[in-house]
């Protein structure tokens, strides 16, 4: 008895806790100094990238990307042009032509006749039509793939990239070194913890 008449004394004499204000000017302010450190955090990043792209070498290795990429497409362009002048090729083309139209036939014959349309038929149709296009495709890419011409035209190409993507990397690197790119983060970490206090 006496222990819960001290707990009824206890719970009867305590007084809530003040509810904690906002101060929403504060906060308000220290938003504020987050978006402009944020903001001076980018522009330090795209220096950083610029004084990199703004290297002779990085110049270099975009020219040599977009060449690289204008010899691929004319290999490629040559290659196919050639492929498409074989009998093989021409033969398997007028095979495709036929079939699409043949299945463009039953289509209609199925609009015009709905109950007379074979669903067997006109899946063996669209079948053949898939089969010759496969034929087709492995035709291009064996014929691309025994090419020398487009074979050296992309090892140069991946090459190209892969110098363009270390400059790239490198430049990435350099943003966290720079000194503006630090005084801004080290800004943004001081308003972060003044919004934290201030809420």
């Amino acid at each position: 008895m006496a222990g819960s008449a001290v707990a009824v004394s206890i719970s009867i004499n305590r007084h809530p806790e003040p509810k904690r204000r906002i101060n929403w000017a504060a906060v308000n302010a220290a938003s504020r100094q987050i978006d402009v450190a944020k903001g001076q955090l980018r522009q330090a990043a795209k220096a950083a990238r610029r004084t990199v792209e703004a290297t002779s070498e990085y110049d270099t290795a975009v020219v040599n990307l977009r060449a690289a990429q204008a010899l691929h497409q004319r290999a490629f362009a040559e290659a196919t042009s050639a492929l498409e002048l074989s009998h093989e090729f021409i033969d398997l083309d007028l095979k495709l032509q036929s079939a699409v139209a043949a299945v463009e036939k039953q289509h209609g014959e199925k609009r015009r006749h709905p109950s007379a349309a074979n669903p067997q038929t006109m899946f063996h149709a669209a079948a053949n039509v898939m089969r010759i296009r496969a034929q087709i495709t492995d035709l291009r890419k064996s014929a691309l793939a025994s090419d020398v011409n487009v074979e050296a035209a992309r090892y140069a190409l991946v090459d190209a990239g892969a110098e363009l993507r270390r400059l790239r990397d490198d430049a990435r690197s350099r943003v966290a070194q720079s000194e503006a790119w630090q005084s801004a983060r080290q800004q943004l970490d001081v308003a972060r913890k003044q919004y934290a206090s201030a809420g």
